[in-house]
Order: C-alpha cells, then sequence, then structure tokens
C-alpha cells in the first residue's frame, strides 16, 4: 500500500497507520467478543470439530479444552502487531490462524458461511501487506500537521473502536462490533402450526424440523441454507422476517422467539416472544 505521493513517506507511514489500526482494532473487538461462557461451551466445540475429527475419538474431547487461545490469540494480535521486535512473528500468527479457521470453515471443513472465505483470505493477506517489516507505530498520526487526516482518522477510531465497544452493552449492532462465531450474538427461531406449514412453500418448509405438533424453523440455518450467509442477528431483523411470513395468518400460526445475548459467565439467556400481532 503506497501513498500517491511515492516521496512522503511521512504521509505513507501515516495512511498505513490507518489501515493497521483498523484490521487490529478488529482483532480486539473480535477476541474480547468471544470471552463468553457460551463461547467456550457451544460455539468453539462445534468451530473445532472439522480438525478434531482428525484424531482419535479418544483424544477429540482435549480440543475442547484449547477454546480460550482463541480470544487470546486474536486480542495477542492486536498488541503484538505494534510490537517492531516481535511485528513479524504476529504476522506470522496472524497468517496461520486465518488458514486454520478458513480450513475449519471452508469446503474441507464445515463447508459453511461462504462469505467469511473472501474475508479469511483478505485479512491474511492485509496483515501480511500492513505489518510486514512495517516501519509504522502510534507515533505516526502525531507528526501529521493535515486536518483532513486527523478528521478521517477520527472517523475510523470512532467505528472502529468507540461503537463496537458500545456494542458490549446492546447499543451497537452485534455484527459492526465483530461479533461472528463469537456466540454472542441473539438468535431468532420461529415456532409453526402444522396448519400454518402446510400452506408454506417448499423452499421455507425444507429448513424446518418437526416437533410433535409443531415445527420449529431456525432463521440461521434458513439463511445459510439459502443464501450462503449467516443472517443479520438482530431484534429488529427477525420481527421484520416473522411479518413477512405471517401475512394473513392467525396470531399464533408463527411465534418468534427471540434468544438474548447469553450472560457471558452463566451462558444463561432471557428470550422474548412474538406472533403475528406483536410481543407476547
Amino acid at each position: 500500500i503506497y501513498f500517491w505521493k511515492p516521496r512522503d513517506e511521512s504521509a505513507r507511514r501515516q495512511i498505513l497507520f490507518i489501515g493497521g489500526f483498523i484490521l487490529t482494532s478488529i482483532y480486539f473487538c473480535s477476541g474480547v467478543q468471544k470471552l463468553n461462557t457460551a463461547f467456550f461451551t457451544r460455539a468453539f466445540p462445534w468451530i473445532i470439530n472439522p480438525l478434531a475429527n482428525l484424531f482419535p475419538e479418544s483424544v477429540q474431547p482435549i480440543f475442547n479444552s484449547f477454546a480460550f487461545l482463541a480470544p487470546l490469540t486474536e486480542i495477542g494480535l492486536s498488541i503484538g502487531l505494534w510490537i517492531p521486535r516481535w511485528r513479524n512473528f504476529f504476522v506470522l500468527l496472524a497468517i496461520s490462524m486465518h488458514a486454520l479457521a478458513l480450513f475449519l470453515i471452508g469446503p474441507f471443513g464445515h463447508g459453511w458461511n461462504t462469505i467469511a472465505w473472501p474475508w479469511n483470505l483478505a485479512f491474511g493477506v492485509l496483515a501480511f501487506v500492513l505489518f510486514w517489516n512495517s516501519p509504522i507505530s502510534f507515533k505516526d498520526p502525531v507528526k501529521s500537521r493535515s486536518k483532513i487526516y486527523f478528521a478521517y482518522l477520527t472517523c475510523v477510531i470512532i467505528l472502529f473502536a468507540v461503537m463496537p465497544a458500545l456494542g458490549f452493552f446492546d447499543y451497537w449492532d452485534s455484527y459492526p462490533s465483530f461479533a461472528l462465531y463469537s456466540g454472542n450474538t441473539k438468535v431468532g427461531i420461529i415456532s409453526i402450526k402444522e396448519s400454518a406449514w402446510e400452506a408454506l412453500p417448499t423452499s421455507i418448509k425444507k429448513h424446518t424440523e418437526q416437533q410433535e405438533e409443531k415445527f420449529s424453523l431456525r432463521i440461521f440455518d434458513w439463511s445459510l441454507g439459502e443464501l450462503g450467509v449467516a443472517p443479520y442477528p438482530e431484534e429488529r431483523i427477525y420481527k421484520n422476517i416473522l411479518n413477512k411470513i405471517c401475512g394473513a395468518a392467525e396470531p399464533d400460526d408463527f411465534i418468534l422467539s427471540v434468544i438474548q445475548k447469553p450472560n457471558i459467565f452463566t451462558g444463561i439467556a432471557e428470550i422474548n416472544r412474538y406472533n403475528c400481532q406483536g410481543k407476547l
């Protein structure tokens, strides 16, 4: 990455700094989001399963004990990439992490959430381009006298550091807070009466599961099955989906359960329920 004035080394480093700040902010926020019981006990065991399956069944449970390494690695990258002496080591660590993630969710693993495949490829490349033998440091922005640069840098700090922090208090959406794969997002499940299920198109029916006299539709599975990507996990989105499905249905034909973000210590989550007329 080069500034458009190749002889202006100071300006070039300032531009590189912004790229590096964005990347490491994402690593930090993503790592902190994973520091919760739901990630350690549910999300990580599922994610690591393709790797664990390469080993004898007797040792597979050992992999679950490595769950804490995922958030610590990302948080460590957000710090280590700014230490000149260790910078190249952490670049290699970042590339290795993204390669492992691509194996786990890619075509040789879960074959899941295809939008995240190029994400991991791009981040591995960005870590190398921005930090390998890079001279950038936190002193670079101080050297700039450009008001435009400081305005741009301020926007970057707000969007990639301040706003994601609000996500921990539910004042900012989960995905812009980099909570993907964290187990720290809301989940939407629609319970469907059998009579209403019969009227649904086949494209929806095939993603449902029968539970006694009703059917269950996990919006997450439906989105992955139809689009190949995870849904945007916010309550307003789930409610909009319910409204689209309801149409002229009876009020209780469809019941939406929105499982809230789990408690970081206990993993217990509250549930909000809605029918076709509103909140129950």
